[in-house]
């Protein structure tokens, strides 16, 4: 079926199991502190308004393929994730299967007011896109740490001042075939 979404929403309830259909509208949709099971593949587009996942697991066996802008806050992504235009991570997020960065694709690994922007992966991945690591608060660090196997950079990595401060840091093997 499909959900049209005509003013902001937030959805936080036991769980929300995602079986197929589309979601529409132009306003803005938060999923905060609840499981966010994809039966099928989850598609958000760049006709939407940001999408919010706060405090939030995702699971599989779909996948979340990203095509708009969307924040993680606090979330752990138990499938594997597609993402095709931005997908900014604030705090502390962890994705446990696989994760494409396609070639539009911006993956911002973003520190804020009183946090550290934090991503965790727990399978290498190659980057067609764009990486970056930044602020949007003064002295709030930025990390992207690949626990097994290796980042494939085919894009571009960048370290960018932000509001200034706080450190930037990459702990991964990486093969370097673009720019960093």
């Amino acid at each position: 079926g499909n959900i049209v979404l005509e003013h902001d929403h937030t959805f936080s309830t036991s769980g929300i199991t995602h079986n197929g259909g589309t979601y529409t509208g132009s306003t803005e949709l938060n999923l905060t502190g609840i499981p966010f099971n994809l039966a099928s593949d989850f598609v958000y587009t760049d006709e939407m308004a940001p999408l919010k996942i706060s405090q939030t697991t995702i699971n599989g066996p779909g996948k979340f393929i990203n095509r708009s802008t969307t924040i993680f806050h606090d979330a752990t992504v138990n499938c594997d994730l597609i993402n095709e235009l931005v997908l900014n991570v604030r705090s502390t997020t962890d994705i446990n299967n696989g994760l494409e960065n396609k070639t539009d694709g911006i993956l911002r690994v973003q520190g804020v007011y009183g946090h550290s922007g934090r991503l965790t992966i727990a399978e290498g991945f190659t980057n067609d896109g764009t990486i970056e690591l930044t602020n949007n608060y003064s002295n709030a660090s930025a990390s992207l740490i690949i626990t097994n196997a290796d980042l494939i950079n085919d894009g571009i990595i960048k370290s960018l001042t932000g509001e200034g401060g706080g450190t930037r840091l990459i702990n991964a093997n990486i093969v370097n075939q673009g720019n960093i």
